[in-house]
């Protein structure tokens, strides 16, 4: 009996051991760490990649992820070589031509590529694994790397700011301020006079912005109302607004409108 027992455990014990790490939530190895790290710091730098056949599910938890890292780039992997770095690729590893051009993946899982280019692969064929995926990495508490650059840049920051500044002379308005005292009244019509157009120019130029946000806010809702009609994706929309330079708050803000 205590035979039977012991060879029990032993396989019970092998079979924990080899239960791959994402199924015991034991979390992302150090090089996803890394990788997000970079990508939280540098987020223009790198591109959203994924397959036309995307899910609702997939699409929502995809936009959430973007949103987390602030990443304003997306391409269809039809659109992108294979050899462009700095890539996020999302998708099944038996349809997302990127995934399978760089070769097999487990399924699921999440995989830092580095032989062309930094590649942070994100596969699944089941689209409920990828958004779980997608969710877990946006919630993943990213730690700084120890040899992250801009540490030397930071202690050299650190020594000047140790080092008092010589006292400067006043400069040209630093003179005027000094002879605004609530006694030289002349000096203060002055000073409004010549701030006061500047501020003029400030307030019509901020509602100008104001208006041209709200106009391309309805430009970008009429142009998706549009083509979602006529059966475009709404990610594929999205990537295309995107390389057009949209901003891809608007965009999103559009997307919400339009689901309500």
């Amino acid at each position: 009996m205590m035979k039977r027992f012991s060879i029990a455990g032993i396989i019970l014990i092998l079979g924990i051991a080899f239960i791959p790490p994402m199924v015991l939530g034991a979390g992302f190895g150090p090089d996803v760490n890394d990788f997000l790290w970079e990508l939280k710091q540098n987020p223009g730098e790198y591109t959203l990649v994924f397959d036309l056949g995307i899910s609702p599910v997939e699409e929502q938890s995809m936009i959430a992820f973007s949103e987390q890292y602030k990443i304003s780039r997306s391409r269809l992997d039809t659109d992108i070589d294979v050899k462009e770095s700095s890539l996020i690729v999302i998708g099944s590893p038996a349809r997302n031509s990127i995934i399978k051009r760089l070769g097999f993946f487990e399924d699921p899982s999440v995989t830092v590529n580095s032989a062309a280019g930094k590649k942070l692969i994100i596969a699944a064929s089941d689209p409920q694994e990828i958004s779980k995926l997608l969710k877990e990495l946006a919630e993943f508490d990213v730690k700084k790397p120890a040899s992250a650059p801009g540490d030397a840049a930071a202690a050299s920051g650190a020594a000047q700011e140790s080092t008092p500044a010589p006292d400067s002379q006043p400069g040209f308005f630093g003179k005027i301020l000094e002879r605004l005292s609530p006694g030289k009244s002349s000096l203060w019509v002055l000073l409004i006079v010549v701030i006061s157009p500047v501020f003029g120019v400030a307030i019509v130029r901020q509602v100008h912005r104001i208006k041209k946000v709200k106009e391309n806010r309805e430009r970008v809702k009429n142009y998706l109302a549009t083509y979602l009609q006529r059966g475009y994706h709404p990610m594929y929309l999205r990537s295309y607004l995107l390389q057009q330079r949209w901003d891809p708050k608007i965009v999103d803000e559009a997307f919400s409108r339009l689901r309500k």
